[in-house]
C-alpha cells in the first residue's frame, strides 16, 4: 500500500492535460501565429510550410512554478483574426513538457480549411477553437495515421471543407497520380465527397475539354492575394512580360509623331533653319543651269 501511495504523485505528474484545460485554468499564456514569411523566402514548388506542413507557430508560457505536461489534439480548429486568411485545422497531435515559468516556441503541423483565402502568414494570429466535425475528423485522423502532411492530405481536407471537385482540383494541379492518392485517402477514411464519388471523367479528358475554352492549366496553389495582384504604375512597365509591349508601343508612337511633323512641313523647315548653306548651294546650282 505504501508503494502505491508513493508512486501516485509521480503517475499524476506524468499525465498530460489538454491545452484548453491549461488555458481555462490560467496555467499558461498562448499565442498562435502563421509561420509563412514571404520576406524571408518564396515557395515555388508545392507551398509546403505555407498552407500545410509546419505552418503554425505556437508560443506558450507556463505561469506556474511546476512543470506542465500538455497535449494538443489533432482536429482542433484555429480561427484567424484576419478574415482574408484561412482558418486552420491541426493535423498532428503534440505532447510537450514545459517547466515552471518557462517560455517555449515550436511549430505545429496543420492545414488550411478555406481554399479561396490566403495562407497563415507571419503577423496573422489565431484563436484556439474546438475539435472539428466528426466527418472532417475522420480525414484528419487518416492524414495523421498515414503521415500525409503534404499536398495529398491538403487536397483531401479541402475535399471536405470546400467540396472541391475535379474541375476545382485542376485549378491547382494537373497530376493524375496526386488526384488518385487523394481519392484513396478519402476512401480509406470512409468519407465520401464530390471528389471521390464515382466520376468517369479523368483529368486528361477534363484538361482537353477545358483547353478549348480556358487554355492551359497550371499549378497555382493559393499563397496570398498580394502575390497574385497585377503590377501597377511604373512597376507595370518594368515587369518582364510587359517590357516588349512597352517598347513596341513607344516605337509606334515615335513613328506617328515623326509622320505628322513631316506632313506639316515642320521637319523641312527645321532642316532649312539648321543647314542654310545647303539651300544656297541649291540656288547656285539652278543659276548654273540657266
Amino acid at each position: 500500500m505504501s508503494a502505491l501511495v508513493c508512486w501516485a504523485p509521480v503517475l499524476l505528474s506524468q499525465q498530460y492535460v489538454s491545452i484548453q484545460t491549461a488555458l481555462d485554468n490560467d496555467w499558461i499564456s498562448l499565442k498562435l501565429e502563421g509561420a509563412f514569411d514571404k520576406k524571408a523566402y518564396k515557395e515555388v514548388i508545392d507551398q509546403n510550410g505555407v498552407h500545410f506542413g509546419k505552418c503554425i507557430v505556437v508560443d506558450v508560457k507556463n505561469k506556474l512554478d511546476s512543470t506542465l505536461n500538455i497535449q494538443i489534439d489533432n482536429g482542433i480548429e484555429l480561427y484567424s483574426n484576419d478574415t482574408n486568411v484561412q482558418n486552420i485545422i491541426i493535423t498532428k497531435r503534440v505532447n510537450f513538457d514545459i517547466q515552471g515559468n518557462q517560455k517555449i516556441k515550436f511549430k505545429l503541423y496543420a492545414m488550411c480549411a478555406q481554399i479561396s483565402k490566403e495562407v497563415p502568414r507571419k503577423g496573422v494570429h489565431f484563436e484556439l477553437g474546438t475539435v472539428c466535425s466528426s466527418r472532417l475528423l475522420k480525414v484528419v485522423n487518416r492524414i495523421e495515421h498515414d503521415d500525409m502532411q503534404n499536398l495529398t492530405g491538403q487536397f483531401a481536407l479541402w475535399a471536405v471543407t470546400d467540396a472541391i471537385d475535379k474541375l476545382a482540383f485542376l485549378k491547382y494541379s494537373t497530376d493524375e497520380k496526386l488526384l488518385n492518392k487523394v481519392i484513396q485517402l478519402l476512401d480509406s477514411s470512409g468519407v465520401k465527397t464530390t471528389l471521390n464519388r464515382k466520376n468517369p471523367a479523368s483529368l486528361t479528358h477534363l484538361i482537353s475539354q477545358n483547353k478549348k475554352n480556358a487554355g492551359e492549366y497550371s499549378i497555382n496553389l493559393p499563397v496570398s492575394e498580394t502575390d497574385t495582384k497585377p503590377p501597377t504604375g511604373i512597376s507595370f512597365w518594368f515587369t518582364r512580360e510587359y517590357i516588349g509591349y512597352g517598347f513596341l508601343i513607344m516605337l509606334a508612337f515615335l513613328f506617328v509623331v515623326y509622320y505628322i511633323l513631316f506632313l506639316t512641313g515642320v521637319i523641312s523647315r527645321f532642316k532649312n533653319y539648321m543647314y542654310p548653306q545647303d539651300m544656297d548651294d541649291d540656288i547656285d546650282g539652278l543659276g548654273d543651269l540657266v
